[in-house]
């Protein structure tokens, strides 16, 4: 089934979150259109200037196409865990589906400049009120690895180039602790907590498994030291029964 919220509304981005809300100020989304009868997402909506909108549905296919700028998040034939890691900002692998109301995910947010931080949580709503799920965070207690400054080594964290090849995950680039701590996930299997205390950006290059990248961050004077930490993760589950609306009079 093929299901699309859509909210477009000519007004600025400093009064949307007013306009789009009930009098009681919570968020009250718009109708949830049959795909047939809902205009499809265009093709580039990052391009032009809308004062807002916000579009999600279902897609038969996974076609990957996707858009983050300061005024945009567009995602075209993505996986549902995708867009929910990207508009909720938590690793797929912190997210516990309780239900999978979708495979792929349409979603198109397009606000004024620098509007997208303002409008994520109008397109959480949206995309809660389209798939008819509710999301909670959680804390659990579980295995992680510790990003921090190896006392025996000298930092060298400047433009120096590390490269491990191997081949299990790539980190590369101009990143900061807490990115790198992010993308070492990928090759560790469990959350990295960066413990670094290091502001700034660094070049880095790692590429490998765990055995390869600890050399590699031993170079840098960084290490990965097990521990037990709480990590906050996403659930994903069927949205409640809604309470059937009353009439005028009062009554059911």
């Amino acid at each position: 089934m093929y299901r699309i919220f859509a909210v477009a509304a000519a007004i600025s981005l400093a009064s949307s979150a007013a306009a789009l809300s009930a009098p009681d100020g919570s968020f009250t989304p718009g109708p949830v259109m049959s795909r047939e009868k809902a205009p499809g997402l265009p093709s580039n909506p990052c391009a032009g200037i809308t004062p807002f909108e916000i579009r999600v549905s279902t897609s038969a296919a996974v076609r990957g196409s996707n858009r983050l700028t300061n005024n945009c998040i567009f995602y075209d034939g993505a996986p549902l865990l995708s867009v929910l890691a990207a508009v909720w900002g938590v690793a797929m692998e912190d997210i516990i589906l309780d239900v999978r109301p979708a495979e792929f995910l349409n979603v198109s947010l397009r606000t004024r400049d620098n509007g997208v931080r303002r409008g994520r949580e109008l397109l959480r709503s949206a995309i809660e009120e389209a798939l008819d799920i509710k999301t909670e965070f959680e804390t659990r207690t579980t295995d992680v690895f510790l990003l921090s400054l190896d006392p025996a080594l000298k930092t060298v964290l400047k433009p120096a180039m590390v490269d491990s090849s191997g081949g299990v995950y790539d980190a590369s680039g101009l990143m900061s602790m807490s990115w790198l701590a992010s993308s070492l996930r990928y090759g560790t299997g469990r959350p990295v907590i960066d413990e670094t205390g290091l502001a700034g950006e660094y070049e880095i290059d790692l590429r490998g498994d765990i055995k390869a990248s600890s050399r590699a961050l031993s170079g840098l004077g960084l290490r990965l030291v097990p521990a037990r930490r709480e990590v906050k993760y996403l659930r994903v589950s069927p949205a409640p029964p809604r309470k059937p609306a009353l009439d005028p009079l009062g009554t059911e």
